[in-house]
C-alpha cells in the first residue's frame, strides 16, 4: 500500500483545550518495500512532503493562524495496517489579538485592528495511525506537534499541540 497523494483534515488543539482545525496535502516522493521472510512481515518505508494550514483559538487571549511544511519519514506495517511517522520543517505562526489599543504622541487612545505578531515557527511532528487499503478515507492519525516560536519576547517558546484527523485519498493506487 502506497499513499501517493492525500488531503488531511484534523481537529488541532493546543494542549487539547484550545480548539482549532488543520488541513493539509501530502505527497509520497520515495518508497521502498521490505519483506522479512520469517513470519512474512511486510513494511514500506516512505519519504513524504506535506504542507499544512491551520488555526486555533486561545480563549481569553488570541486566535492564531499557522502554516508549516514538513519532510516526513513514515514506516507502514502492512500486516498490522498501521504506520509511524516523524517529520520536521519550517513554518510561520501569526497571532491575532482581539482588543488592542495604541496611544499616539499626543495621548489619544485608539483601537488597533488586526493586531498581533508574526513568528518563524519550525515544527517537529511525531505521528501514529491506522489505514485501510483502497478506500477514499484511507487512514486516521494522531500527531504530536512541537512548534517553536522564535523571537517571542526575545526568546524561543515551545508550543505543544495535538491533532487527530483523517487522510483522504484523491487517487487510489496500489503498489507493493
Amino acid at each position: 500500500m502506497v499513499f501517493p497523494r492525500t488531503i488531511t483534515i484534523s481537529y488541532f488543539g493546543n494542549l487539547l483545550v484550545k480548539p482549532g482545525v488543520k488541513v493539509g496535502i501530502e505527497f509520497v516522493i520515495a518508497h521502498k518495500t521490505k519483506v522479512k521472510k520469517k513470519n512474512y512481515k511486510k513494511s514500506i518505508r516512505q519519504l513524504t512532503v506535506s504542507g499544512n494550514l491551520g488555526t486555533f483559538w486561545h480563549p481569553h487571549s488570541h486566535a492564531s493562524l499557522f502554516n508549516f511544511y514538513t519532510a516526513n519519514y513514515r514506516i507502514v506495517e502492512i500486516n498490522k495496517r498501521k504506520f509511524n511517522m516523524i517529520g520536521i520543517g519550517p513554518g510561520i505562526y501569526r497571532s491575532f489579538y482581539p482588543e488592542t489599543y495604541k496611544v499616539d504622541d499626543s495621548g489619544n487612545v485608539s483601537s488597533l485592528s488586526m493586531a498581533g505578531r508574526l513568528y518563524f515557527a519550525p515544527v517537529i511532528v511525531l505521528g501514529v495511525g491506522k489505514f485501510k487499503e483502497n478506500k477514499t478515507i484511507q487512514s486516521w492519525y494522531f500527531n504530536t506537534n512541537f512548534m517553536f516560536l522564535f523571537d517571542y519576547n526575545t526568546g524561543v517558546v515551545p508550543l505543544l499541540s495535538f491533532d487527530i484527523g483523517l487522510a483522504i485519498s484523491f487517487k487510489r493506487k496500489h503498489n507493493d
